[in-house]
């Protein structure tokens, strides 16, 4: 009896072993299935059609720098200082409060 019961016990456990690799090799089949539509649905998005030339980029005017200053002759304008007569952006926040 306990041999029968045994055996039968593994005839049940060999179904249901079968049947649920059955049904993970159906879904990877499915997912497989749906994984080639959307490649065949994106594939053109991803052609490119004749590119526009590149332009160069515009350079920008960026910050003036001062002018270099000899000391060894010349004029007596910007002696230790920039050579420009505005005032630096942090004296002009504080005359804006």
């Amino acid at each position: 009896m306990f041999f029968f019961l045994a055996s039968l016990f593994h005839i049940l456990f060999l179904s249901e072993q079968k049947k649920l690799e059955e049904k993970r090799r159906l879904e990877i089949e499915e997912l497989l299935k749906k994984r080639q539509e959307y490649r065949e649905k994106t594939k053109n998005a991803l052609l490119f059609g004749e590119m526009p030339s590149e332009k160069p980029a515009k350079k920008g005017s960026g910050r003036k720098r001062a002018e270099y200053i000899s000391d060894s002759g010349g004029s007596d304008i910007g002696e230790g200082g920039s050579g420009t007569d505005k005032p630096h952006e942090k004296t002009k926040k504080r005359q804006r409060r």
